[in-house]
């Protein structure tokens, strides 16, 4: 379990990483994570999340697609008004393992949960309180 820590040093201490060590990362720490995730507020308390975890091949396939998305837009607008986009992609290659967080009927629209798992050959995890 995620340990406990006080409201003011948990504010005070948050940090961004975006270093990452070669190592394998737990499912139960995958799920401990996720779990946590699910108390965060939500508009009219929703809770409409739906989380993805990407790993191996399937992340390789996620961040093909933004890079390739990437050089497409940088191409039209120019590579210097895309920010810190293709950076965030590297920290995701980077990463072990990618959760993606997603609030189906509103940010993805109406796109199917099986389209999803074909494209990434992947599995959603739905976490009950």
């Amino acid at each position: 379990m995620v340990g406990h820590i006080d409201l003011d040093e948990a504010i005070k201490g948050r940090r961004s990483v975006r270093s990452y060590m070669d190592k394998s990362v737990s499912d139960d720490l995958v799920r401990q994570v996720i779990e946590a995730g699910t108390f965060a507020p939500s508009a009219k308390n929703g809770q409409q999340w739906r989380f993805t975890v990407l790993t191996g091949e399937a992340k390789k396939g996620l961040t093909d697609v933004f890079r390739r998305e990437l050089d497409v837009v940088s191409k039209r607008i120019g590579k210097e008004n895309m920010g810190s986009s293709f950076g965030s992609c590297g920290v995701m290659e980077e990463a072990t393992v990618v959760i993606m967080v997603w609030m189906l009927g509103r940010w993805v629209g109406r796109l199917k949960r099986t389209v999803l798992r074909r494209r990434f050959r992947t599995c959603f995890l739905r976490l009950i309180r």
